[in-house]
């Protein structure tokens, strides 16, 4: 599960970093000229790696509730529910 979880996250972090990498390379030097050149020109692989960090972090700030439960026995969902 943990597998799929993360190729899902890759793929759709290289998605999401194909127009943040446009949008900064090209955009960034015209309204952010005060940063430093290292960051005004981030090659696409840093796009995706803050895309996998923000990822990272989410799943550990934010877990999902499907292992916030047991599904059975003592104290399960269902028992809860009632």
């Amino acid at each position: 599960m943990m597998k799929i979880d993360f190729s899902l996250s890759f793929l759709s972090s290289v998605f999401l970093a194909i127009p943040f990498y446009f949008l900064w390379n090209h955009l960034a030097p015209v309204y952010l000229p005060q940063l430093p050149p290292l960051y005004l020109n981030l090659p696409f692989w840093h796009c995706v790696g803050i895309f996998i960090l923000i990822w990272i972090f989410r799943v550990m700030l934010l877990p999902s509730g499907q292992f916030m439960f047991r599904p059975y026995g003592k104290g399960a969902w269902h028992e809860w529910k009632k």
